[in-house]
């Protein structure tokens, strides 16, 4: 189960955790996320040791993010625009 661990005062980014997170696991976990969060996958790009999906809510387009070295992933904005949709979020799923 995917839980809402903070926000980055900075970009607004929201960082999330799931047990079992990692790697090879994000492609099978994150869809679960994206269908509790009522978003969409847009597209999906596989680096190294870092995955990125773009994900669409309402309209906004967010990026949905984890890196090899971390034991967290991150949902932030595409645009400056979107950066209020994050803070929705971040109330809306609070734990």
């Amino acid at each position: 189960m995917w839980q809402l661990i903070g926000q980055d005062e900075t970009s607004g980014a929201l960082l999330l955790t799931c047990s079992g997170l990692g790697l090879d696991s994000f492609p099978t976990l994150a869809p679960d996320l994206l269908e509790a969060w009522e978003m969409t996958l847009q597209e999906q790009e596989l680096a190294a040791d870092r995955h990125c999906w773009v994900v669409d809510f309402e309209g906004s387009k967010l990026l949905l993010q984890y890196e090899h070295y971390g034991d967290v992933c991150w949902i932030e904005a595409c645009h400056q625009d979107d950066r209020p949709v994050l803070a929705w979020l971040a109330q809306h799923h609070a734990a």
